[in-house]
């Protein structure tokens, strides 16, 4: 059984959705119209929109921003992270940021400069980190040494995961062994291609959990276990005697 869920005059620029309370969703992005980058909160049942936050934003008119959500489970707000593209005339800026649900509230944790590749995905981690994806070749970023007012810049990994292309989703999950990471690899913003799920083993390699040709193979095993089998083939039954032969007409007694 599924539900859906429809929100209407939503801003354009949606960048990250994340579950609020009382069924409602947050939204990040950035909405061209007005040209300002969000934070907001869509209840259920078509009530109104309401905008919690704006982030500062120079708005240069040649590349949108990018903002990326998450929870901060062990305080109860959101970070959220400001990406502007790098221009020629301009260092433009990555910005972290913690936001309260509540009021609004911003508390900026850390500002750096830019990298090249745009941010795919924004992971908290239990050990009060804070990682980074980045899209096509670009490395894992780990923000350190955050606290209630600041995090230490960002710094690239030096792993199998940082080492992965085409990173866009990260997650936590929690196996006998601890928590791991997982993420989304070889995906492909251009082509649509969705890449495959991995996740990190506690030697640092990267294990396949699930990849398009395995959903594939299994979706044909699906299929063809649900699908009626053909009926069998029975030989023709043998004609009646007296009738007719095959181009003649019926047989009859010699007088």
């Amino acid at each position: 059984m599924s539900s859906y869920v429809f929100y209407e005059n939503l801003p354009d620029g949606v960048h990250d959705v994340l579950l609020g309370p009382q069924n409602g969703l947050y939204l990040t992005g950035y909405d061209s119209r007005r040209r300002i980058t969000f934070v907001l909160y869509a209840p259920p049942f078509g009530q109104r929109l309401r905008y919690i936050s704006q982030l500062p934003y120079r708005d240069y008119g040649q590349f949108a921003p990018t903002v990326l959500g998450a929870h901060e489970e062990s305080r109860g707000t959101l970070l959220i992270l400001l990406y502007q593209r790098p221009i020629s005339w301009g260092s433009e800026s990555m910005a972290l940021y913690r936001v309260s649900p509540e009021d609004g509230s911003q508390t900026l944790l850390s500002s750096t400069p830019s990298p090249f590749w745009p941010p795919t995905a924004l992971l908290p981690r239990s050990d009060g980190s804070v990682l980074v994806a980045t899209s096509g070749s670009g490395p894992l970023l780990r923000y350190d040494g955050c606290n209630a007012t600041a995090c230490a810049g960002p710094s690239a990994l030096a792993s199998a995961a940082s080492n992965a292309t085409g990173k866009a989703g990260l997650a936590e999950v929690r196996t006998a062994h601890g928590k791991t990471l997982c993420l989304v690899t070889g995906s492909d913003q251009l082509t649509g291609r969705g890449g495959s799920i991995c996740c990190e083993r506690r030697d640092g390699s990267l294990q396949t959990i699930w990849a398009p040709a395995t959903a594939t193979a299994t979706a044909s095993a699906s299929a063809a276990a649900d699908s009626p089998s053909p009926a069998p083939v029975l030989p023709p039954a043998p004609a009646p005697e007296g009738a007719a032969s095959e181009g003649g007409a019926p047989e009859r007694d010699p007088p």
